[in-house]
């Protein structure tokens, strides 16, 4: 499917106080996010025995004996003891392994390599839903402190400071098409992303990060999937976005380590085509958490504002309240001087619906 152009371009932050760090953009320059705004529609890629016992009996020459006495013990009855006593043994064992947790037991994940790594399938809320219905993975991120930003980053990066995060719950993907399909079928919430045709997306896009949506757009889903799920989601606050995205204390400059790798993210593409989330399995953080860099810029729930003691300032160049998103997008590039790092951030307007943005939930402890 072709492009769906934005209509309202943003331009990038400046700042007053420090001139000469970021440049104006000429005329030709893409200005939204800084890249390109280009909406590119993906299409992607779319389980006898027979027993039979059968007896002769011929008797053509009958012998008269003396009467035998029978044995208590006779065959049939040994036969039969047995028999009853294997199905006592199978019965015991198989009860057994379950109490153990050796079988029968399925809900959760515990990877045995790193206890802080919990996988939660939103499908154990002890309810018996449709096996159709997408639902999200989350991973626990076990808080702390950690040194936010950097002083070596651009000007909205500085400077680094120290920030305390508490314990939550992240989506291990970006919210797909998929998830946000099931909001709209059981809402009927208006509009649908401007790449999805006659109110449904395309058919093989159902594994696709969801893209042009709004702050509007997300608080309606997070309130749809709160109350299917029984538990409060939100947007994640940028603090714990980025320290998911730094492996905490690690304060690593990628959720992979502190070199870039061109396999783990998807970015550097010519046009803003994401894929499938959850494609880069070594773009992962150490809680398992997946497509942070690259894919979709992801909005938070946190105002524009510059770091405590940056000195600078940030242009009112915007027509409305806006919020920092992050991560990058499918065109956001891997080096330069807008490379997508864990610490890079951007910000636009709350009602902005573009084909870089999208978004995915948390939840506090």
């Amino acid at each position: 499917a072709a492009d769906v152009p934005d209509e309202n371009p943003i331009p990038r932050p400046s700042f007053q106080t420090m001139p000469g760090i970021l440049h104006p953009i000429k005329q030709d320059t893409p200005l939204n996010f800084s890249v390109s705004q280009g909406a590119q529609t993906g299409s992607n890629q779319t389980v006898q025995q027979t027993f039979q016992l059968s007896q002769a009996v011929s008797q053509p020459n009958v012998i008269v004996e003396p009467p035998v006495k029978k044995s208590f013990f006779s065959p049939l009855i040994l036969a039969i003891t047995g028999i009853v006593g294997l199905l006592l043994l199978a019965m015991f064992g198989i009860g057994g392994a379950f109490m153990f947790g050796l079988v029968g037991r399925t809900n959760g994940n515990m990877n045995a390599s790193n206890k802080d790594i919990i996988v939660f399938s939103n499908n154990s809320n002890g309810q018996n839903p449709a096996s159709n219905i997408v639902k999200a993975e989350m991973a626990k991120v076990a808080g702390g402190k950690f040194r936010m930003g950097r002083n070596d980053g651009s000007p909205f990066e500085r400077p680094e400071h120290e920030v305390d995060v508490k314990d939550f719950w992240m989506d291990k993907t970006e919210v797909s098409v998929g998830e946000y399909g099931e909001f709209i079928k059981a809402t009927g919430y208006a509009p649908t992303p401007a790449s999805w045709e006659g109110g449904k997306p395309l058919p093989g896009t159902e594994n696709l990060p969801v893209r042009f949506v709004n702050v509007d757009d997300a608080e309606a889903f997070i309130k749809w999937r709160s109350s299917r799920d029984g538990l409060t989601y939100r947007l994640p606050t940028e603090e714990e976005w980025e320290y998911a995205a730094r492996n905490g204390n690690d304060n690593n400059l990628y959720p992979w380590g502190d070199k870039f790798e061109k396999s783990c993210a998807v970015v550097d593409k010519a046009d803003t085509s994401p894929e499938p989330v959850g494609s880069k399995k070594c773009g992962e953080n150490k809680w398992g958490i997946l497509d942070l860099i690259g894919n979709v810029n992801e909005w938070t729930g946190t105002r524009t504002a510059l770091y405590p003691g940056s000195g600078g300032d940030v242009k009112d160049q915007f027509k409305g309240i806006t919020n920092v998103f992050r991560g990058g997008s499918a065109y956001s590039k891997s080096s330069g001087d807008r490379a997508i790092t864990s610490t890079y951030r951007g910000f636009t307007e709350l009602t902005k619906r573009d084909a870089q943005l999208g978004f995915r939930l948390v939840r506090s402890e």
